[in-house]
């Protein structure tokens, strides 16, 4: 065990500094934004949307007495729920690394990152609530993002 080695330990920012350089230098700067573009709003957003649908189109069946207020209401709690989870997942990591970063961090994605997981919930949850056959009885889109 040599003295500095801290292998069992979190990186040191001069170490990621260093290995973040190393990777500027011998990756072009356009493969590294499409990587991180493509994750971010390709793979991830596939899977939290797809997660979401089959979770409320499972209540769905387990429920057949649900109406199509309850379905939207199913699909915006599993909306709820990713955000919330991710929210935390992320706010807590970039926290323990930079707590004042990881701070302003949170707010920034508890102020844009709940409206759009709710949002695409709901959007689904609407749809889902108009394939069941009952089109008529099915909430407006309109009438419950801004009840009046």
């Amino acid at each position: 065990d040599q003295l500095g080695d801290n292998s069992n330990g979190p990186v040191a920012p001069e170490e990621l500094q260093d290995v973040l350089q190393n990777i500027s230098k011998t990756v072009p700067w356009w493969k590294i934004l499409f990587a991180v573009f493509w994750f971010a709003y390709v793979v991830a957003a596939l899977v939290e949307e797809s997660a979401k649908l089959l979770i409320g189109r499972r209540y769905r069946q387990l429920n057949d007495q649900i109406t199509p207020k309850g379905i939207v209401s199913c699909f915006a709690a599993a909306g709820l729920g990713f955000a919330a989870s991710e929210h935390l997942l992320y706010a807590w990591t970039m926290a323990a690394a930079q707590p004042f970063l990881g701070s302003l961090f949170g707010l920034f994605r508890a102020a844009l990152a709940f409206p759009v997981h709710v949002g695409t919930a709901f959007i689904m949850g609407v749809q889902t609530a108009r394939m069941r056959g009952n089109a008529a009885a099915a909430p407006k889109l309109g009438r419950l993002a801004v009840p009046v």
